[in-house]
C-alpha cells in the first residue's frame, strides 16, 4: 500500500530526467521502510544510500517539484467533490536547534530558534454524518526566514 501511494504521489515529477523520476519513488520507499532511522539507516545497499544522497542534492529537487503532483491531484479531487471541502491553513516551523552542522536555517517565529518556516494548506470533505475525510496537502511554502540586521548594522555597512 506506501509503495503504491508513493509511486501514484511521485512517480510524475516533472524534472525531464528519467532517473531522477525513477528515485523520486525509491527514495521515498527507503524511508517510508524505516521512518525512525537516519537517512543512513533507511538502505541496506550502499548504492541505494549514494543515489538517495545524489537525489537530494540535485538542484532540480526543490520541495515545489516533489510535492506539486501531490498538491495536483488533491485540487482536483476537491474540485469534483459533492462534499463540502474545507481548506484549512496552518503556519508551523521545524527547529533544528540541536542540528549545529544544520547550515542555510533562518530564524524562527521567536527568533531564538534555528529552522524552517512552513505554511501548508490541509484539504478535506466533511461529511455531516461521517468522518471528516483528509485528501491531502492543497499547497505548502516552505521558507527559510532572513536574518533581521538592527538599525545601527544597517547604518555601519
Amino acid at each position: 500500500m506506501k509503495e503504491e501511494w508513493i509511486y501514484e504521489q511521485f512517480s510524475t515529477i516533472h524534472v525531464r530526467d528519467t532517473r531522477l523520476q525513477k528515485r523520486a519513488v525509491d527514495a521515498p520507499v527507503g524511508c517510508a521502510e524505516h521512518p525512525d532511522k537516519s537517512l543512513a539507516g533507511r538502505f541496506d545497499e550502499w548504492t541505494d544510500l549514494q543515489e538517495a544522497y545524489r537525489f537530494f542534492s540535485n538542484p532540480k529537487i526543490t520541495h515545489q517539484v516533489l510535492q506539486q503532483p501531490h498538491w495536483d491531484r488533491v485540487l482536483e479531487k476537491a474540485r469534483f467533490s459533492e462534499e463540502t471541502v474545507l481548506f484549512i491553513q496552518d503556519g508551523s516551523e521545524l527547529l533544528f536547534n540541536s542540528h549545529p552542522w544544520t547550515h542555510l536555517l533562518g530564524p524562527t517565529a521567536d527568533s531564538n530558534g534555528n529552522g524552517l518556516m512552513f505554511h501548508s494548506c490541509l484539504v478535506a470533505k466533511y461529511h455531516e454524518s461521517e468522518e471528516t475525510e483528509i485528501l491531502g496537502l492543497g499547497y505548502q511554502q516552505a521558507r527559510v526566514r532572513p536574518e533581521e540586521t538592527s538599525a545601527k548594522d544597517r547604518k555601519e555597512s
